[in-house]
């Protein structure tokens, strides 16, 4: 059965997120690290507070697009909630596409500013000029020639900063999907959605608490990494690791000896890639570190995005003595709405639907088919996409 969460008529879901972990203790909390460098919950509230300022002072308002260009670092969640306090609309992209794909991205959305990490800038620059609705254009952990830094931009403005108070059922933030089946679309996502998710999916089927430390090799503008590494973790003040190279298996072990996450988000593919790199470190293969990394500190690990074939459950747990809770999600439902649960994990299956959603699979007629039947999934839950922006269905 789906799920009603009362919240206030006028609400910003960033203060929902940022406010609750601002008590003098949480906010001297790390809140996420990547590399060696770290962000406090109090840091990332004044530093929320300062993009805002900043992003007003470009020309932002209420429900104007701001496009999130940006490699996983500290700067992405500051930047993320600081746009959505001022009630606009966070729009972050994927950072591995070209020119072409973000030509399209910024013309569609209509972003008024976009804030790009340094090292996408050679992706942008040639299409500058074909952006009729950019205004400004802002460098984040970085510099380029003539264009303005985040920390420029910051450096001067309050961290004290009065929320915009809008409806939950305001826009918030645009995840794009893959473009799969056409041009991508933007699923529009509201001030409630997330909420919804951390009271069904993170309270009740994963259980973080504030000692938890997580890490996703999924990244921001994936809803499957946004959750895992943004708001999962304020939810209930814990911690979270992020890093910006792409997730290959020797990197994921690496951040994984180094931080000791308790918690791990990945993907069937990933799993796989990891389990075949240990197993040929185990047979002297590939050069294989001094110490092979055991996932002691591991209490779980989560996989979405395709179906977890029993084989790889039964390795990992083999090797590293932990379960993966394999589930269903997608970026219009923002998260995962079928999951297994710790106390009840079937290999080879999706699991059971999420409390607060609802499922059926339905024929090419919309009637329910019968068990053993192959069909098309139908979900329902209030975190799912008000709409595709300009791509009406």
């Amino acid at each position: 059965m789906t799920l009603q969460i009362d919240l206030p008529k006028q609400f910003n879901v960033a203060d929902y997120y940022i406010l609750p972990n601002q008590t003098p203790e949480r906010a001297r909390k790390p809140y996420m690290y990547c590399g060696d460098h770290q962000l406090t919950y109090g840091e990332l509230h004044a530093k929320a507070n300062q993009v805002g300022h900043a992003l007003r002072k470009l020309g932002v308002e209420p429900e104007h697009r701001v496009m999130l260009l940006m490699l996983e670092s500290l700067a992405f969640p500051v930047c993320f909630w600081g746009a959505i306090r001022i009630g606009a609309i966070s729009v972050p992209v994927n950072t591995m596409l070209s020119s072409k794909d973000y030509l399209y991205y910024l013309n569609d959305s209509r972003a008024r500013v976009l804030i790009v990490d340094a090292a996408l800038w050679p992706q942008i620059e040639p299409i500058q000029k074909q952006l009729p609705h950019l205004r400004h254009i802002v460098i984040a952990n970085g510099s380029a020639a003539g264009r303005p830094s985040l920390d420029e931009l910051l450096k001067s403005e309050s961290t004290a900063l009065d929320t915009v108070l809008m409806s939950p059922d305001d826009q918030a933030f645009w995840l794009y999907t893959s473009g799969s089946t056409g041009d991508p679309k933007a699923a529009v996502h509201l001030h409630h959605d997330m909420v919804h998710v951390t009271e069904t999916f993170t309270r009740q089927v994963l259980g973080l608490n504030e000692n938890d430390l997580t890490f996703s090799a999924a990244k921001f503008f994936f809803a499957y990494g946004l959750g895992n590494s943004l708001y999962f973790p304020m939810t209930v003040g814990a911690r979270a690791v992020v890093q910006p190279a792409r997730p290959a298996p020797d990197v994921i072990f690496d951040v994984l000896d180094k931080f000791k996450p308790t918690v791990f988000y990945g993907v069937p593919t990933l799993y796989n890639a990891m389990l075949n790199l240990y197993e040929a470190w185990l047979e002297g293969k590939n050069s294989p570190p001094s110490k092979l990394p055991t996932l002691k500190h591991l209490r779980f690990s989560v996989s979405a995005g395709e179906a977890l074939p029993p084989d790889l459950f039964r390795r990992w747990k083999q090797h590293f003595g932990t379960p993966i809770l394999d589930g269903i999600g997608s970026t219009e439902m923002l998260h995962i709405f079928i999951s297994n649960r710790l106390d009840s994990i079937k290999p080879g299956s999706s699991g059971t639907v999420v409390p607060g959603y609802e499922v059926r699979l339905v024929d090419e007629f919309d009637k329910d088919v019968m068990d053993g039947e192959v069909g098309a999934l139908l979900a329902k839950g209030d975190s799912g996409a008000a709409y595709y922006w300009n791509k009406h269905e």
